[in-house]
């Protein structure tokens, strides 16, 4: 299983870097136009792409295989997620929306040993809570409290560790480019609905070129980050979505001026520190977690 770990690791990290790259880029985007309809022209791009790469590979012709509950299920947390993240994604920084989102890791520990029975020695749990004192030390909460978008994009932090738990428990034999675009259209339906009673307003060619990239950018980390869940243990692979911290102050910097203090940079040191030294000790301890099933592409 420690090998599996490994691949699932290094998979979620690349899957972070395409996600805050996104986020960057539908922030930008949402400047100019509603980020619900902005949501909604990037998920129909996306799920054409994943229908496209189904029809392709084959996968489509496994369409059965959608009758599983877990996956309309795991896709409305997401499309919960999703929201709770993106509108907050409007009113506040980058780094700090990234930054609450990291609390997603501490959700899926108790998920993960209730409902997965993943075995969750201490160390693995010091090293997820020391992962949080970093993102203490980024936010550094006052008596004042945070504001309301901060909370909303804290409890997106429980959508997505609830997708994280249902991603690990969907069978093996539904390929995950449907898994993908089963998730991608129905967020994208929720959107279309709420941008029809809205009301819809031009894209000029700079949004659509945004738009477009975030799209790429998405479907990407999305897939790569089905891939990853489900091939090693969750509890320890959400744990390198801490590496979304750096990336989210590199990003907030070079479009926005954010500049992190001591205490974020010390913080995101903490982060990255956690994530390393939990798979370190995965390695040491070789503790068994269960049967792999095989993915299908």
């Amino acid at each position: 299983m420690y090998t599996e770990n490994v691949r699932a690791a290094g998979i979620m990290s690349l899957a972070v870097v395409a996600f805050v790259a996104q986020d960057a880029a539908m922030k930008g985007v949402a400047g100019g136009m509603s980020m619900i309809q902005a949501l909604a022209l990037r998920n129909a791009l996306v799920t054409l792409v994943f229908v496209g790469l189904a029809a392709a590979t084959g996968a489509l012709r496994q369409w059965r295989t959608l009758a599983e509950p877990l996956v309309w299920s795991r896709s409305a947390a997401d499309t919960g997620a999703t929201l709770l993240y993106m509108l907050s994604l409007t009113h506040l920084p980058l780094t700090l929306v990234v930054a609450l989102n990291m609390a997603t890791p501490l959700c899926v520990l108790p998920l993960a040993g209730i409902f997965l029975r993943e075995r969750l020695g201490w160390r693995r749990v010091l090293a997820v809570l020391t992962g949080f004192v970093g993102v203490l030390l980024v936010l550094r909460p006052t008596a004042g409290g945070l504001s309301a978008w901060a909370l909303l994009s804290a409890a997106s932090a429980v959508f997505f560790a609830a997708r994280d738990i249902m991603t690990r428990r969907v069978p093996a034999r539904v390929p995950n480019l449907l898994v993908g675009a089963v998730m991608t259209a129905v967020l994208m339906g929720v959107c279309l609905i709420w941008t029809a009673w809205e009301g819809w307003t031009p894209v000029s060619p700079a949004q659509w070129t945004a738009v477009g990239g975030a799209s790429a950018l998405i479907a990407a980390g999305y897939y790569l980050a089905i891939v990853a869940t489900r091939m090693g243990d969750v509890s320890l692979t959400s744990a390198f979505r801490y590496t979304a911290l750096p990336w989210g102050a590199v990003w907030g910097y070079a479009l926005w001026g954010e500049v992190p203090d001591a205490p974020a940079l010390a913080g995101a040191a903490l982060i990255l520190g956690a994530g390393l030294y939990a798979l370190h000790r995965e390695r040491r301890e070789a503790r068994p977690a269960g049967h792999s099933e095989p993915l299908v592409v």
